[in-house]
């Protein structure tokens, strides 16, 4: 009888194992497809006609920006310690929006980087403070990427976080070391909370999935201290 417990205990973990290895495989393909994600020339182009002031490689550069979100918005889906992941960038808000119209490529990068659609939702359904949320893209942003690389950054600040301020946008959410500094403390409040509490993992979501919110929803930006703007901002990824 002992023996049979034993045998169906390694089974269990064994199939646990497989589980969780799938899991991880999964998440390194996707990882993979949005690291080497070619956005549709056609975007890139509709984008720079847009925002005339921008000149071809600071168009590209948002871009990188964008594809830098969306890893993030993958990394929650390890662990978040806030029910959404912020969008620190208006210029790459934009950039979201403008591949969002193009409904039919968004649809199929989105199936392929995170198996459902990342939808685009109003902060104010979001119900996350815009504080922890972009603690939590900051969060994110810490976590290594798969295959080694590192993420791109400006100086010490993520590439993301200092898109606005790189681009000279007037009226983008700027973020300097001090803003930064506020952001990483309240960083490290929720993920001591998520310990004392037993841990809160995340899903990603902007929201994520078909018709009805669940989970997350869309933040805005931030300007000069990692407050809030007005308007719906950039979305979201939500545990």
């Amino acid at each position: 009888m002992f023996a049979i417990v034993i045998v169906l205990v390694l089974l269990v973990a064994g199939f646990a194992f497989l589980i969780w290895l799938s899991t991880q495989q999964h998440r390194h393909q996707r990882a993979r497809f949005i690291a080497g994600y070619r956005f549709p020339a056609a975007l890139v182009r509709r984008y720079g006609e847009t925002h005339p002031g921008l000149g071809l490689l600071e168009v590209r550069k948002v871009f990188e920006g964008l594809r830098q979100y969306f890893l993030a918005c993958l990394a929650a889906q390890r662990g978040s310690i806030a029910p959404a992941v912020g969008m620190p960038s208006k210029a790459v808000d934009d950039a979201w929006h403008e591949f969002i119209l193009m409904t039919r490529d968004y649809q199929a990068f989105c199936r392929h980087a995170f198996g459902r659609y990342l939808h685009h939702a109003p902060d104010e359904t979001m119900g996350t403070p815009m504080r922890d949320a972009l603690a939590n893209t900051l969060h994110q942003l810490g976590k290594p990427l798969p295959g080694a690389a590192a993420w791109a950054t400006v100086g010490a600040i993520p590439l993301l976080f200092a898109m606005d301020r790189e681009l000279g946008l007037a009226d983008g959410y700027h973020h300097d070391e001090e803003s930064l500094r506020s952001l990483e403390t309240a960083r490290q409040g929720l993920e001591r909370h998520g310990r004392d509490s037993g841990g809160a993992g995340g899903g990603c979501g902007g929201f994520f999935g078909g018709g009805s919110s669940g989970s997350g929803g869309c933040c805005s930006g931030a300007s000069g201290g990692g407050c809030c703007s007005g308007g719906c901002g950039g979305g979201g990824c939500g545990s």
